[in-house]
């Protein structure tokens, strides 16, 4: 029988009580795993055994993928507002600079990221084309 972390038996605790229980560390593994924490860890982490980390795993994996895809979208959000200032920050280095080293890497900053930039901007239109092609198939009954 398993056992919860309160060491009760699973089987004697009713459902109302179990997702009492269960919401004690869900939170706990759903951010340790979110995070990109190993089973192992999350379990540390959430005061569970690793077996229960992995069960809650195997049982919570799209929640997992979303909470880890709002985490990303906000760590990107921050990067995108920062990214102006950095910007104009390597430009007036580039510009101002008496140490020509440091000019040169500074506009080769510049140069990175228009490159980084120029080259996502290309891959999410080369995606949207593809999913706009496959949305145009499975709406004419051509999915294969």
């Amino acid at each position: 029988m398993p056992i919860l972390p309160d060491g009760q038996l699973a089987e004697s605790v009713t459902p109302v009580n179990a997702k009492r229980r269960t919401s004690r560390f869900h939170e706990a593994l759903l951010t340790a795993f979110a995070s990109g924490a190993t089973v192992g860890e999350a379990a540390r982490q959430a005061g569970v055994s690793e077996r229960t980390a992995q069960r809650w795993k195997a049982n919570n994996a799209d929640e997992v993928i979303a909470t880890r895809r709002r985490m990303l979208d906000g760590l990107l959000d921050r990067v995108r507002n920062a990214l102006p200032a950095a910007l104009d920050r390597l430009e007036t280095i580039a510009k101002d600079s008496e140490d020509e080293s440091v000019a040169v890497r500074a506009s080769l900053g510049i140069w990175d990221l228009f490159g980084r930039v120029s080259d996502r901007m290309q891959l999410e239109e080369r995606l949207s084309a593809l999913e706009g092609a496959a949305h145009e198939r499975e709406k004419n009954g051509k999915g294969n």
